[in-house]
């Protein structure tokens, strides 16, 4: 008798986790979107189009391009310098991944990296992190802390 019990929660347990791994899968964030989008936004950034830099981000954390403005020509004043010299990603120096909501599918992606603004003899460099998210609704950037 407990055998016969013992099947149908096997394979719901099966069936569960073959689901979760699918759909894991099917949204997991790669270095390389996460390598295109960190390059188009700084790109935007470094030319002032706050709009094609607000478009990067994901659909669950709409940000406006005059909120991206702000915060970039607040960094400007506090750490004096120009966004528009030039911005170089000097080097990652952490990325983390991990799956969430097993229901919606989604992924989380976090980058660490030092970015480096101006002329190589006196710019500054910035530690940054950005985090991605992808799910049914998108990829998208969703925080950028400097």
């Amino acid at each position: 008798m407990k055998k016969n019990t013992l099947k149908p929660i096997m394979f719901v347990l099966i069936l569960l986790t073959f689901m979760s791994s699918m759909t894991s899968c099917k949204n997991s964030i790669t270095k390389e979107e996460t390598n295109a989008s960190i390059i188009s936004f700084f790109k935007a950034i470094e030319i002032e189009d706050y709009e094609a830099a607000a478009s990067l981000f994901h659909t669950s954390q709409p940000t406006k391009a005059e909120l991206l403005m702000e915060y970039f020509n607040s960094i400007e004043e506090e750490q004096n310098i120009d966004f528009s010299s030039g911005i170089t990603i000097e080097r990652y120096t952490k990325t983390k991944s991990a799956a969430y909501d097993i229901i919606r599918g989604g992924a989380y992606y976090e980058v660490d990296m030092i970015l480096f603004v101006g002329e190589k003899e006196t710019g500054t460099s910035l530690e940054v992190t950005l985090e991605f998210i992808k799910n049914d609704d998108g990829f998208g950037m969703y925080n950028i802390h400097i």
